[in-house]
């Protein structure tokens, strides 16, 4: 059975963007944003939230 050959052609764009947030000097809690996003070929946007406890 023939299997079809990859298609690589065309241009594809991806960027992506984070920012950690600490909401006071004495906070337990660190917040990290992200967001990707994806132009050409393949179109998107994804992204998250993360909320991390120091004890």
């Amino acid at each position: 059975m023939a299997i079809r050959g990859a298609d690589i052609s065309g241009t594809s764009l991806r960027g992506e963007i984070g920012a950690t947030f600490q909401p006071g000097d004495n906070s337990n809690v660190t917040l990290d944003l992200n967001l990707s996003g994806f132009l050409g070929k393949k179109e998107g946007l994804t992204g998250g939230l993360s909320a991390v406890f120091h004890f």
